[in-house]
């Protein structure tokens, strides 16, 4: 006995402290603002991301603005005139059917070119958009983006209002998109 003193009473006051019922409303309260500080920081974080997504996006815009209308790389040049694709693979065909005197180089930039253009659309505009995007978005979305883009060579007479091109550009924009979904099925997955 001389070895523990007090020793009834210390177990006596774990006992009941082990059997009284703990207080359900403080621990709620606590869990709700642990909830709360955690969806804050999670809020904070997704703004600044929602932020960067803005800024490349804009980037991107500009970016594709001058391939699309001043890069003379690319023939963007006032010189031409009026001209127009409304055949669907038209200039496709006749890309590949002529890859010998047009060469690799013209093909491959006129295919991937137009499809990689347009990717990043695609994958950007979920990030920057505050409802959810779906393929049938992205879809539309792209193809309005690239139809105004060709209008607006054809009209300033800076490059030609090819289908092939808004065939290609939605392709992109769609591809872009899926991009954007495996994404975050990876990110979600980790």
């Amino acid at each position: 006995t001389g070895v523990f003193k007090g020793g009834s009473k210390a177990i006596s006051d774990f006992v009941s402290g082990v059997s009284r019922k703990p207080d359900v409303g403080k621990l709620a309260i606590a869990a709700e603002r642990g909830l709360r500080r955690k969806e804050a920081a999670m809020e904070k974080k997704k703004g600044f991301g929602r932020i960067v997504a803005i800024l490349a996006f804009l980037a991107y815009l500009l970016l594709l603005a001058y391939l699309l209308f001043f890069s003379s790389t690319y023939g963007r040049t006032m010189e031409m005139g009026y001209r127009y694709n409304l055949k669907p693979f038209l200039e496709i065909r006749r890309g590949l059917e002529h890859i010998d005197k047009v060469g690799y180089r013209y093909v491959i930039v006129n295919i991937a070119g137009n499809i990689a253009a347009f990717m990043p659309f695609g994958f950007l505009l979920p990030l920057i958009t505050e409802r959810r995007v779906q393929t049938g978005h992205a879809f539309v979305n792209t193809f309005l983006l690239s139809l105004s883009a060709e209008t607006i060579q054809l009209l300033s007479r800076t490059g030609a209002f090819d289908v092939d091109d808004l065939i290609l550009n939605t392709a992109g924009g769609i591809l872009g998109y899926w991009c954007y979904v495996l994404f975050c099925k990876r990110r979600k997955g980790k």
